[in-house]
């Protein structure tokens, strides 16, 4: 029996579609792979004005000062992803980190973690002391309903203001970003200074090229995101990248130590021991090979050699 590996013959199940484009044409920027795809150095208008939108200052005052850290974003797996910052630019002695968060929770003490970091290894031993600062945002999805509600952006300084102490005192600033309240807002139902949020959630041709006609910066973003929406391989990476992380969120097995219950199924014990691990997995690998994910990619995710996914797809068939 030939196991199919590629995608050449086939086409988007309407269940993928319905995940990836939510009722829409295009995909809505949900994850850093599609992030990166879109704001980084071959596209320097778009990440220019990108960034003068977060600091709030003219693309013209930052453009030579301005300064990608990462400029290419690595294929990693789920796991690796956790350690890793998206997005990373230095303008002048400053430092803006930008971080896509889709499902965001616990994301947000990491992500702080990493902006302390970048600025104490942006210090030189014997430099005279000369405080940098640093600008954290957030790009959440939510899924709790309550989260989905918050406000689209609120914002902590650190340290905390206290009497006498001034805007350019505060080491960090962080901004957090609620995609999902700015999802709910028409495409043009927002204000100038709110619209690079709203940006990230359209999901209509019609509308995105409308940017590109109104924001001359943003035409090549506007029809990279069409070709992405429109290459297959590219849109099935996504899909199984999601359903990767779905995964590993339903699968204690992955690192044995979660105790408990979860929707009233013992789930792991101090050892790690799982209740309907083996079976779980193999309806997992029937589930994703349905959805024609690649066998690398769903050994991956299980845990699994590529001979035990192969095993498992020849006998259920």
């Amino acid at each position: 029996m030939i196991l199919e590996t590629n995608l050449d013959n086939y086409e988007l199940s309407e269940e993928v579609k319905q995940n990836l484009f939510e009722g829409g044409d295009i995909l809505k920027v949900k994850d850093n792979r599609t992030f990166h795809a879109l704001i980084n150095s071959h596209d320097k208008e778009a990440t220019l004005w990108f960034m003068s939108q977060i600091l709030e200052r003219p693309m013209s005052e930052i453009k030579k000062i301005i300064k990608i850290e990462n400029s290419e974003l690595r294929p990693l797996n789920h796991y690796d992803k956790g350690k890793t910052v998206d997005f990373i630019v230095s303008v002048g002695d400053d430092v803006v980190i930008v971080e896509m968060n889709n499902n965001a929770g616990r994301d947000y003490t990491r992500n702080l973690y990493y902006t302390f970091h970048a600025l104490l290894n942006k210090v030189e031993i014997g430099e005279k002391y000369n405080v940098r600062h640093g600008i954290l945002v957030n790009l959440n999805w939510f899924e709790k309903k309550e989260l989905q509600d918050m406000p689209g952006i609120t914002e902590v300084k650190y340290p905390y203001p206290i009497i006498g102490m001034e805007e350019k005192d505060s080491i960090i600033k962080v901004k957090n970003i609620n995609l999902c309240f700015y999802d709910k807002k028409r495409y043009n139902g927002v204000v100038m200074k709110d619209f690079v949020w709203k940006l990230f959630t359209i999901n209509k041709v019609s509308d995105i090229q409308d940017v590109s006609k109104n924001v001359k910066e943003l035409s090549h973003y506007c029809k990279e995101i069409e070709r992405l929406s429109k290459d297959k391989e590219y849109c099935m990476n996504v899909w199984s990248e999601r359903l990767e992380k779905n995964l590993s969120n339903l699968s204690a097995y992955n690192d044995g130590k979660e105790d408990g219950k979860k929707e009233g199924i013992v789930i792991g014990k101090q050892e790690g021991i799982v209740i309907g691990e083996t079976n779980q997995k193999k309806d997992t690998v029937i589930m994703m090979y349905k959805k024609r994910i690649p066998i690398d990619t769903i050994a991956e995710c299980v845990n699994l050699s590529k001979e035990e996914v192969e095993k498992i797809i020849i006998k259920k068939n």
